[in-house]
């Protein structure tokens, strides 16, 4: 089996890193490149469920 392992520095404090994953509006433009209707519902705590989706890509939320 190929494993494929990636690396990628990024120049933000992990603060902002973890806002822009969490805060829906800084999300949706993040995921636009690779899901342009990318969504999510759930809850960030630890041990919380959490759904990503995107609806024009057959994808169905909670």
């Amino acid at each position: 089996m190929l494993t494929l392992n990636y690396h990628v520095e990024i120049a933000a404090t992990p603060q902002r890193v973890w806002s822009v994953l969490t805060d829906i509006e800084l999300y949706k433009r993040w995921a636009q490149a690779f899901s342009p209707q990318s969504q999510f519902d759930g809850d960030w705590e630890e041990g919380g469920d959490i759904t990503f989706y995107d609806p024009d890509m057959g994808g169905l939320g909670q």
